[in-house]
């Protein structure tokens, strides 16, 4: 066979449409061949139209540049490239086993056509390292596969889109739309590993609450089963345009399956619109709105898909009579949950997940009405009736802009918009062989791959009024199969408790090892090679644990959104031109600086996921005893309410839910030890690791009482009182003060700030004693503060150290910076051989909010330009003078700008103005009103 035939048929299976745009045999191809006898480097072909070669210079000498610009790359897994050339360079990059993946664009299949004649890339093609696509295949729905594993995520600082010859220049748009479709692609898969670990915390928290209620809920199998009677189903949102279609939709209602996203549900019960399934999965308890909004005789026969990440009062609000709590295809819900409840909702919204319910039921076709995905002509953000109003996402100069319904012009949508947007398009495409997506919204954003008609024709067409749909019936199933399947998930999550306590230990032990190493490197203490080797070889091993279940579907699962970016800061360091010995011990000596960094955060994480299984344990037995009688010998002193955690009497602390804490009424202290709890409704007496006294001497009450009281509103002009003295003050928890760089930056402060008086604050008598022991020999210019609550920080300090180690920390960082008057300094353990210089890539790449929205912050564009996109130069030239690109980035933060901060009002004012607008700018991009 030649060289073409086994190309295309390599091509044919794995891309069959890329194949079919090849020329037949007999084509006139518009290019001339050229190539020196048994010489496929010299191979060039030169356009017979444009009179262009593929190579401007003789192509043996154009390829002998290029290989050896790409020698630096010899450790790169993966390239994205604009055209094939001759295909020489192609294969020689290929040739290095290291390389995983090459993707190429090739606009012309004729330039493809000849190429495949003249050189063997059939291997390459079947086990997909090289991926050739024509131009047609410029969308999201191809390249969004591309991007969905850490592997390649990890890599995103490393894309380059090459342009493989001068020739590709006249393809100069298709340039541009590759690399932009690249990006965004990139940036998709990015923010759908998630941005914030706090968020898949409370997803896991509210998974291990609902889960013992699952097998209670009738299977979602057994609803796809029954739903799909009719052949269309109509999918309910609610944009703006959503109030036209109302007549038409309550008019052909039973004739159709109605899905409804939950924020739609009130709006329809009002209109007399009674939906068929009803979907719900944001996490947060204002959802639960939607479902106290509409009256519960509305409710009958309506069936409400409930997410298990979903919080409990969601959850209690619902009011129809068939409630399902489904599962999503996240890891942890996949090794923990019943599959016969899952898996449903791998995107985003409500509406995302509906249209796979849709899609799963077998419809012929889902018609989708008031998904806008954009703000109305109006600007009004949704639709006539919102429980949250019409304007609930208000409209910013960062909002984008795209395609709109009909394609003629732009509208303006946000980037959630846009990511829900993707979701649609990428499941319209994998649907589309066996259901019809057709959008009848008739305003809004268009949605790619989704027919376009006004919803009356959509219904003439497709919806034949014949008879009325039938009732949906679900069934539940034994409670001989409840009590098998809840101990199958108490067995799961056994299982998985004890990997997640082995795995944590591996982690913190390897750590302190390699923390100690880079403590050695750092003094310039003599670290051999071959340790550092050994210790990298045991990160390796770590990093192999990715290919076990439990450590993907639960701890990456949790953990990626926080260690993506680190995974992407690592990357480029692992894959670095090293030529030499020196080079290659340099390599390492980063490499164990950023592993430190990953191991801590990785620890860290697995913590928080043991926690956070524990805390929602404890919460599904809240959940499930809703009172708790307090009893003194055959006295009842009290009654707890588990929902809202409040007793009659006294205090109950629900902190970190290994359990209720009940903190006892003065007048029963001293007979606190005869204290017993009963389930209200049957006397069942509680076992103590539920609920247990928590004596005021204990020492750790005040670290309960300090977080129960963290949840209370906050007073704004009492933490607006600011402190006269110069003083510094830092946070004591056990976290902190294993933090041997945190520790060691107080030790320095407290040396070149001799006259200070610094305050630690601490909550219980052990972190006090701890404290005194590590600073034994400063602790006299350290005054210990029992910290009470917040406002105690402000009235004492005008500097704030803090760290991200505990929640107390996050939680004093986020409202000190957004309310309060004082400088919150957040220190991290930046390498000490950055300078200022050295990093200001390093801040553009991270697209920090003022970058994006300098206006936002009181910047100009120009400014940003003229300080080198520096933020050191843009913040405190005005107020320091000229900042050296030499100068220590770490000296400069920590220790230099602190002092001016403690003696320049002029400065200290723009920082904490700055912070502010930093803290309501994240805030408000949150509740995605920018």
């Amino acid at each position: 066979m030649s060289f073409y035939e086994i190309n295309f048929s390599a091509l044919h299976q794995v891309n069959p449409l890329f194949a079919s745009t090849l020329p037949l045999e007999d084509t006139p191809l518009h290019y001339e061949v050229f190539m020196d006898e048994n010489s496929i480097e010299s191979l060039n072909l030169v356009h017979t139209t444009l009179f262009k070669p593929l190579y401007d210079t003789a192509p043996n000498l154009a390829l002998a540049e290029q290989m050896a610009s790409f020698e630096v790359f010899q450790e790169y897994p993966y390239f994205y490239f604009f055209g094939l050339g001759n295909g020489v360079l192609l294969k020689y990059l290929l040739s290095n086993q290291r390389l995983k993946r090459l993707v190429v664009i090739e606009p012309d299949p004729q330039i493809a056509y000849i190429v495949l004649h003249m050189i063997d890339f059939s291997q390459e093609i079947r086990e997909g390292r090289l991926m050739i696509l024509g131009q047609e295949q410029l969308d999201f729905p191809t390249m969004a596969p591309l991007f969905k594993e850490l592997d390649v995520q990890r890599y995103a600082k490393l894309y380059y889109l090459h342009v493989m010859s001068p020739f590709y220049e006249v393809f100069q748009e298709l340039i541009h739309q590759s690399n932009h479709l690249f990006i965004e692609t990139i940036h998709h898969a990015i923010v759908l590993a998630g941005n914030d670990t706090k968020d898949a915390l409370i997803g896991l928290k509210h998974h291990m609450t609902n889960l013992p209620s699952i097998p209670h809920t009738p299977p979602l199998f057994d609803l796809i089963k029954k739903v799909g009677t009719t052949d269309v189903a109509v999918l309910v949102s609610t944009g703006p345009s959503l109030a036209k279609q109302l007549p038409l939709l309550k008019k052909i209602a039973p004739y159709v399956r109605i899905f409804a996203v939950d924020a739609s549900l009130p709006i329809l019960i009002k209109y007399g619109i009674k939906p068929d399934v009803v979907t719900s999965i944001e996490r947060v308890a204002l959802t639960s709105r939607f479902f106290k909004e509409t009256p519960k005789e509305a409710m009958k026969g309506v069936i409400t898909v409930l997410s298990s990440l979903q919080h409990a009062e969601v959850i209690d609000s619902v009011q129809s009579s068939d409630v399902i709590i489904s599962l999503r295809p996240l890891g942890y819900m996949r090794v923990t949950g019943p599959k016969e409840w899952g898996y449903i909702g791998i995107g985003m919204s409500a509406a995302n997940m509906a249209y796979e319910l849709i899609y799963h039921s077998h419809f012929k076709t889902c018609i989708l009405i008031g998904q806008d995905l954009a703000y109305g002509k109006d600007g009004k953000s949704h639709a006539s009736g919102h429980v949250f109003g019409e304007d609930d996402v208000k409209q910013s100069e960062i909002d984008g802009w795209t395609v709109a319904y009909g394609g003629e012009g732009k509208v303006k949508t946000t980037a959630v918009w846009n990511m829900f947007r993707g979701f649609f398009e990428k499941d319209i495409a994998e649907a589309k062989a066996r259901m019809e997506t057709i959008n009848a919204t008739e305003g809004g954003a268009r949605i790619f791959g989704a027919i376009e008609l006004p919803f009356e024709t959509a219904l003439s067409l497709h919806v034949k009024q014949k008879s009325p749909k039938s009732a949906v019936k679900l069934s539940q199933i034994s409670s001989k199969d409840i009590t098998t399947i809840t101990q199958n998930v108490v067995d799961k999550v056994t299982s998985i408790e004890a990997y997640l306590h082995a795995t944590q230990h591996e982690v913190e032990t390897l750590f302190l090892k390699v923390a100690h190493t880079c403590d050695d490197l750092e003094a310039k203490r003599e670290v051999t090679t071959e340790t550092m080797y050994d210790l990298l070889k045991a990160i390796e091993g770590i990093r192999a644990k990715s290919k076990e279940e439990i450590f993907d579907q639960v701890i990456w699962h949790i953990a990626q959104s926080m260690m993506l970016v680190q995974e992407i800061t690592i990357a480029p360091i692992e894959v670095r031109y090293a030529p030499d010995e020196a080079s290659r011990r340099q390599k390492m000596v980063d490499l164990m600086y950023v592993y430190k960094g990953w191991l801590f955060s990785l620890a860290g994480s697995i913590d928080a996921i043991v926690k956070t299984m524990d805390y929602g344990k404890g919460r599904a037995l809240i959940h499930t005893v809703h009172a708790i009688d307090v009893w003194l010998g055959n006295t009842k002193i009290d009654t707890i309410t588990c929902k809202d955690m409040k007793a009659h009497n006294g205090r109950v602390f629900d902190v970190e839910m290994r359990g209720i804490l009940y903190d006892v009424p003065d007048l029963y202290l001293e007979e606190s030890s005869k204290i017993i709890f009963k389930k209200a409704d049957t006397q069942e007496i509680l076992p103590p690791d539920f609920i247990r006294v928590i004596e005021r001497t204990d020492d750790s009450y005040n670290e309960y009482y300090f977080a129960q009281n963290i949840s209370n509103p906050i007073d704004e002009e009492k933490i607006k009182v600011l402190c006269k003295q110069n003083n510094i003050g830092f946070l004591v928890t056990k976290e902190n003060l294993e933090d041997q760089d945190f520790v060691k930056y107080i030790k320095v402060l407290l040396i070149k700030f001799p006259t200070l008086n610094f305050k630690a604050f601490y909550m219980t008598t052990r972190q006090k004693q701890i404290l005194e022991n590590i600073f034994s020999t400063d602790i006299t210019k350290i005054e210990c503060i029992k910290l009470l609550d917040i406002y105690d920080i402000p009235t004492r300090v005008k500097v704030f150290v803090c760290t991200n180690h505990t929640p107390f920390d996050s939680y004093l960082w986020e409202i000190l910076r957004f309310y309060s008057n004082v400088v919150m300094v957040y220190h991290t353990a930046l390498s000490r051989e950055y300078t200022i210089g050295s990093v200001i890539d390093l801040y553009k790449a991270r697209s920090h909010p003022v970058f994006t929205k300098p206006n936002f912050f009181g910047f100009e564009q120009s400014e940003l330009i003229a300080k080198d996109y520096s933020l050191e130069k843009l913040f405190y030239e005005p107020f320091m003078g000229r900042i050296s690109d030499d100068e220590n980035l770490y000296d400069f933060l920590y220790f230099k700008l602190v002092s001016e901060l403690l003696t320049n009002s002029e400065l200290r004012k723009f920082y904490i103005t700055f912070a502010k607008n930093e803290a309501r700018y994240l805030d408000l991009q949150k509740k995605n009103e920018l």
